[in-house]
């Protein structure tokens, strides 16, 4: 059964290997163009699983806060930046007024927005965008 499974699994493969043929054409693409994808592919999954940690870091503080006060603590995103650039700035970062309102409202929204949601939602993006191409199944060819 072992022989037979690593058989078909060395034709597969085999099918795949350069193999020189009369005008020297080679069946894959060339190397140089594949790691940028791949590239791409870590640096997202990277940043995604930064930002996650991120996000379950801030959601244990939430909780601990949500404990010691006996009701529901959610710490917004200015809060907590203001928490993290202690030394720089002493007050929460506030939208200036003279911005445009395009571009202040999605602002004041963003600052205003949950800390553990701000950091969760592109993580999770960033580690869908990064993850790994599977190849489809027959499955869903011939699903009805």
């Amino acid at each position: 059964m072992y022989r037979r499974k690593h058989r078909a699994a060395r034709r597969v493969t085999s099918l795949f290997r350069s193999k020189p043929e009369t005008d020297g054409g080679d069946c894959r693409p060339p190397r140089s163009a594949l790691p940028m994808g791949r590239m791409l592919r870590l640096l997202a999954r990277s940043l995604g699983f930064w930002l996650v940690a991120a996000a379950v870091v801030a959601a244990v503080v939430d909780g601990a806060k949500t404990i010691a006060a006996s009701s529901l603590v959610i710490t917004p995103l200015a809060e907590t930046v203001a928490l993290v650039a202690a030394g720089v700035r002493a007050e929460a970062p506030v939208v200036p007024e003279d911005w445009p309102w395009l571009l202040s409202l999605p602002l004041q929204f963003l600052f205003a927005a949950p800390t553990v949601f701000v950091l969760a939602v592109p993580g999770i993006v960033f580690l869908v965008l990064g993850a790994k191409r599977r190849p489809p199944s027959l499955s869903r060819e011939f699903a009805a």
